[in-house]
Parts: C-alpha cells; structure tokens; sequence
C-alpha cells in the first residue's frame, strides 16, 4: 500500500511539474522575439522543429502546405482579412499583400503565428504557420490552416 501511495505522489509530481513547464512556455511564447516576416519576397522558412508548416516550404515534407489558388483570388482575399478576425485571431500587421495574425491556445495560452501573402499575378495566397515554442505541435498549425481554408472556400 505505502509503494502505490508513492507512485501516485511521483506521478502528482510530475503532472505538476509538466503543467508549471507549459505554463511558463505559454508565458514565454508571449514575449519571445517574432520570426515572421518575408526574405526575398517569400515567407520565412520554417525551422527543423515539426511545428511549422509553409506554402514555401519543398513539397512532399511535412512542413509542405498548398498555396490557396483561385481565379478570384481578390475577393478570397478580401474575405480572409474579415475571416481572420471572426475565427478569433490577432492582427498584428496588414497591409495590400500580406497578414500577420496570431492565435492563442485556450488551455496554456500558447502563441502561434499565422501568415499570408497574396499573389495577385500567381492567382495564389501563401501560408505559413508556426508554433513560437516547443518542439512539436501536434498537427495544430497544418489543422487551422485547414480551417481557415476550408472557410474561405465554402
């Protein structure tokens, strides 16, 4: 008896110390310097961490997410500015040709950032979403991005 109330206090513990890590990870993902932004007319590559993915990134990799194309690509733009705010993200920066908006996750208040760039010549719209910290996101940006699209083109 003594053994299992020691294993469930180690296993207390621990959930404890887990929860006190992500929340100080929320907590720094709220300050951290932001790697958003374009290089060269392209959105920033994601990094090595599998929390990322990109309309830039080289297709058939994990981090690979399809470009939004349509032949009215304008007013799928002009319907993403309102979109992104209905959904309930930030925006931080917008100009004619680019978005950069974040979403906070609801449990450890994670920030995520979330970014677009119209290609009016192209008839596309690229993506780019990425987790601030931790190593992986467990598919949450490639499923908002699913979201959104799915949104856009109903």
């Amino acid at each position: 008896m003594k053994i299992v109330k020691i294993a469930i206090a180690a296993l207390l513990a621990l959930a404890l110390a887990f929860g006190v890590l992500m929340i100080f990870k929320g907590k720094r993902s709220r300050s951290m310097k932001l790697k958003v932004g374009m290089v060269d007319g392209r959105l920033k590559a994601c990094g090595e961490k599998p929390n990322c993915v990109s309309s830039f990134a080289e297709q058939g990799t994990d981090f690979y997410y399809p470009p939004i194309e349509a032949d009215n690509i304008e007013v799928i733009w002009d319907n993403l500015n309102i979109l992104v705010g209905d959904l309930g993200f930030k925006v931080q920066f917008s100009n004619q040709k680019y978005i950069h908006c974040t979403a906070k996750t609801k449990l450890m208040g994670f920030i995520d950032d979330i970014e677009f760039l119209l290609d009016i010549e192209a008839g596309k719209i690229y993506v780019r979403s990425a987790s601030r910290v931790g190593y992986s996101d467990l598919g949450k940006n490639r499923s908002r991005l699913d979201d959104i699209v799915n949104q856009l083109m109903k």
